[in-house]
């Protein structure tokens, strides 16, 4: 079974809260975009998981999560025989695209159909990471609270969008550690009216002063773009920059 796992940008990003248990709550607008990993998944006799990478750096163990999606599954189902994957990479690796996240989801619901349960997919797709049950969801955008996983359709206007990465890797962790305050709820409505009707939208993301200080360099990266698009923003917790509009 091949599968494929698309990445998405924050349209906005608003971290306001940081909460108890250590997560921070964030008012966000989730994207998809036409930029995918592939994956292939069959069924294995025995209770084992074979991950095959094409990325040298990415590890093949339970430090992976599509690894780790894959396990959770087949625990949760008490299902004893195994798969074996192979993860072809396109989304550029802690980028702020959550392409992590994505394949996690995409093994998810392909496991769901490789052996059938009664598996809660939404629950151990929040357990495994914030942005994964969006990429469950099957929603191409939506409005995004809580850690990201309370979500709410919307309907987008299909965009053109520039993307830039500079080969930078910034963690979610890092970017979060820098943040330099927390801010005020998206105003979604207005946004996506603005992105509706080929306005610039006023949009803001809370992680990406905190990240600039880490990278100065994306500085460079985001005053470029900003010459020729609009709506120009760090996506997520970065480092990919983007603009709407084509050069």
């Amino acid at each position: 079974m091949w599968i494929k796992a698309y990445a998405k940008v924050n349209l906005g990003l608003a971290v306001t809260n940081k909460r108890a248990d250590g997560f921070h709550d964030i008012d966000t607008i989730f994207a998809l975009i036409d930029l995918y990993d592939s994956l292939r998944l069959e069924p294995f006799p025995s209770n084992k998981i074979y991950l095959s990478v094409g990325v040298a750096n990415l590890p093949k163990d339970q430090d992976n999560l599509v690894y780790k999606a894959a396990q959770r599954y087949l625990e949760a189902a008490q299902e004893e025989r195994g798969v074996t994957i192979e993860l072809e990479k396109n989304i550029p690796i802690s980028a702020g695209l959550g392409g992590g996240s994505s394949d996690a989801a995409a093994v998810l619901q392909a496991m769901s159909e490789i052996y059938p349960s009664n598996v809660d997919l939404y629950k151990i797709a929040l357990e495994l990471g914030s942005d994964v049950p969006f990429f469950l969801s099957g929603l191409k955008a939506a409005h995004g609270q809580a850690r990201g996983e309370v979500l709410e359709g919307l309907q987008l206007k299909t965009q053109n969008l520039l993307l830039v990465n500079p080969n930078i890797a910034v963690s979610a962790k890092d970017a979060y550690q820098n943040l330099a305050k927390l801010d005020n709820s998206l105003n979604v409505n207005k946004i996506i009216k603005e992105l509706n009707t080929g306005k610039k939208p006023r949009y803001f993301n809370s992680l990406q002063a905190g990240v600039l200080r880490l990278e100065p360099k994306l500085a460079e990266v985001l005053a470029v773009l900003d010459k020729y698009l609009d709506g120009v923003l760090m996506s997520g917790s970065g480092s990919t920059c983007f603009g709407l509009g084509s050069v």
